[in-house]
């Protein structure tokens, strides 16, 4: 089953793409690393880091996390909505068993620890 995006405004995509690219100035400049070395570490294509970037491609969520993981920024300096998604899939992961639990997580394609998981359920 395919997850539903939302389409983001073209506003909206820009102010993300300033917020992103914010959060990437600060770790390029703490870490010294290129957009070249950065995206072939990421996998990703920097073609698309660019469109991102400038609000020409929306940021996907998956995408998002991951680039906050890595540079090290809360995903909410880029889209500060950001907490429904987390609390909508925090109720998944509540009423999943391990093996529904495996299905969401894959349909998102994001891999989520242990210690994450005890946190949603705890909270």
């Amino acid at each position: 089953m395919g997850t539903k995006r939302q389409k983001i405004s073209d506003s909206r995509r820009v102010i993300e793409g300033i917020a992103l690219k914010s959060e990437w100035d600060k770790y390029k400049a703490e870490n010294r690393v290129t957009q070249d070395q950065f995206c072939a570490k990421m996998g990703i294509n920097q073609g698309m880091l660019q469109q991102m970037f400038s609000g020409k491609s929306p940021i996907p969520f998956e995408t998002l996390l991951e680039l906050s993981i890595e540079m090290g920024f809360d995903p909410r300096a880029v889209r500060p909505e950001i907490d429904d998604t987390i609390d909508r899939l925090i109720t998944a992961i509540q009423g999943a068993d391990s093996g529904r639990l495996r299905d969401i997580l894959g349909s998102i394609d994001i891999t989520i620890t242990e210690d994450i998981i005890s946190q949603g359920k705890a909270g």
